[in-house]
C-alpha cells in the first residue's frame, strides 16, 4: 500500500506527498515580489494537523529568516470563526492573505473586502478555491504528479518483494506550482 498526502497517522506506510512546507515559502516569495509586505496567513487548526504543522512552521520560518517583523501572527482557528477573524483582520491589516480550501477567502469575503483592491488573496491549493473563486492566485498542489508518484512507489516496493509496513517508509514529495491569477495584483513597494 502507499498512501496519497499525509492523513493516515498509522501505519506508517511509503507516501507521495504534496511539499506544502516549500509551497509556502513559494507563495511568500511570490506575494513580496508583487510587492506585498503585510502578508497574513489564516488556516483551520485541522489543516494544518493534517500537514504536520509544515504551513505555519514555514511561514515563521520565512518570516524570520528575511525579518519580515511586519508579518501579523498566523491566525489558526478551529473553525470559520467570523468575529475572531474580523478582530484579527482589524487590528493587523494585512494587506494579503494566504489561505487554502476557501478558508480564509470565506471570511474575507465576509468581511466585505474587495479582492484584489483592498486586499490580496493567495490559496495554497488553487483547485480548492476553483468553485468560489475560479481564477485564485497560489498554488496548484500538482495532484496528478503526487498521483504518479504514488504509482512509482508502488511499482518500486512490488519489485523489490516488499511486503506488510516498510520498516524505513519512503516519501516523495512533489513540489508545487505558483499559478498568478486575478486575486493578487502587483502593488507599489
Amino acid at each position: 500500500a502507499v498512501e496519497i498526502s499525509e492523513t493516515v497517522e498509522w501505519p506508517d506506510l511509503d507516501r507521495a506527498v504534496h511539499d506544502q512546507y516549500t509551497s509556502m515559502l513559494k507563495v511568500l516569495d511570490e506575494l513580496t515580489l508583487l510587492g506585498y509586505r503585510k502578508i497574513g496567513l489564516v488556516v483551520e487548526e485541522a489543516l494544518d494537523l493534517r500537514v504536520n504543522g509544515k504551513w505555519t512552521a514555514a511561514f515563521l520560518q520565512y518570516q524570520y529568516r528575511t525579518g519580515k517583523k511586519q508579518f501579523p501572527p498566523p491566525l489558526i482557528l478551529a473553525s470559520a470563526k467570523q468575529p475572531a477573524f474580523d478582530r484579527w483582520y482589524d487590528r493587523y491589516r494585512p494587506d494579503v492573505i494566504v489561505s487554502v480550501d476557501r478558508f480564509g477567502l470565506g471570511l474575507l469575503l465576509a468581511h466585505g473586502l474587495k479582492i484584489p483592491g483592498e486586499v490580496g488573496y493567495a490559496s495554497l491549493d488553487v483547485d480548492g478555491n476553483a468553485k468560489d473563486y475560479p481564477d485564485v492566485s497560489g498554488i496548484d498542489q500538482n495532484s496528478k504528479i503526487v498521483g504518479a508518484a504514488a504509482v512509482d512507489l508502488l511499482v518500486a516496493a512490488i519489485h523489490r518483494g516488499q511486503r506488510g509496513i516498510p520498516s524505513h517508509p519512503l516519501r516523495a514529495e512533489v513540489e508545487g506550482t505558483w499559478i498568478a491569477g486575478n486575486s493578487t495584483a502587483r502593488r507599489n513597494a
